[in-house]
């Protein structure tokens, strides 16, 4: 009886293990919400993210309307817009050839950590090809932590912005502009509060995709359209048309 006795027992330890195992809260991580891309994923929000909330999500593409930090200005930085103004982080930038538009990031951290910095860089895939090269990188900066003579590095949220960008006509269709923010210490392992430029490890600066243990990654779609002809460019082509037809009916 006695032996019957520690069998059951055991079965219910081993099936309350297995059950709290089971129904278990699935980790959350951020990661990039781009199509057809590249993995960006971080698990960790205490140290920086972009805007005022980190959006957590259980795997990639995963729908969440919490992506925010990430604007936009086609009148020179008069007016700054953002994606997620509606509540949907789905929502399209629409732009044409032949505009100028510049992106501005709201980037919030925290004073305290191992890391004598903190980076931010974002991409724009130009050509549509899937993939966020060096050339695409719109911009990159680097935020250092206070070191006791610079009041701006002691700050906790900063709006950073890119010079303008003219869409010229390589490319037409939709793409996504991919925003990423993280500190040294997860980029490159450099600790510790000293910097030495002279360490080539502060020369790796943050890649668009891979795993990395602190900050976010925030994706964004843009259709750019191309130049609608004017009006007055169809009525003088379509006149112009008619004059070569009626000419060559003459000399038929």
């Amino acid at each position: 009886m006695k032996k019957l006795t520690t069998i059951v027992i055991s079965v219910v330890l081993i099936s309350a293990i297995y059950a709290s195992q089971s129904f278990a809260t699935p980790a959350k991580y951020e990661f990039g919400d781009a199509i057809g891309y590249g993995e960006a994923k971080h698990d960790n929000q205490t140290w920086q993210h972009l805007g005022s909330a980190w959006s957590d999500e259980i795997s990639q593409r995963t729908v969440d309307t919490k992506d925010d930090g990430v604007f936009w200005s086609t009148d020179g930085g008069a007016n700054w817009n953002a994606w997620n103004n509606s509540g949907n982080d789905d929502v399209v930038l629409n732009l044409k050839q032949g505009d100028t538009v510049q992106f501005g990031f709201t980037f919030t951290r925290i004073l305290t950590g191992n890391h004598p910095y903190d980076d931010l860089s974002a991409w724009i895939d130009w050509d549509g090809d899937g993939i966020w090269s060096d050339a695409e990188k719109i911009i990159d900066e680097r935020w250092f932590k206070y070191t006791g003579t610079s009041t701006e590095n002691a700050q906790t949220q900063k709006f950073f912005t890119t010079g303008d960008i003219l869409l010229n006509d390589t490319f037409t269709g939709t793409t996504w502009l991919r925003a990423r923010v993280s500190c040294s210490e997860s980029i490159n392992g450099v600790k510790g509060m000293t910097y030495d430029p002279s360490d080539p490890r502060h020369a790796i600066h943050l890649s668009a995709t891979g795993s990395l243990w602190q900050g976010e990654t925030e994706d964004y779609q843009i259709n750019v359209a191309p130049v609608p002809v004017p009006g007055a460019a169809w009525l003088l082509g379509s006149g112009l048309l008619g004059l070569l037809g009626v000419r060559r009916k003459n000399k038929s």
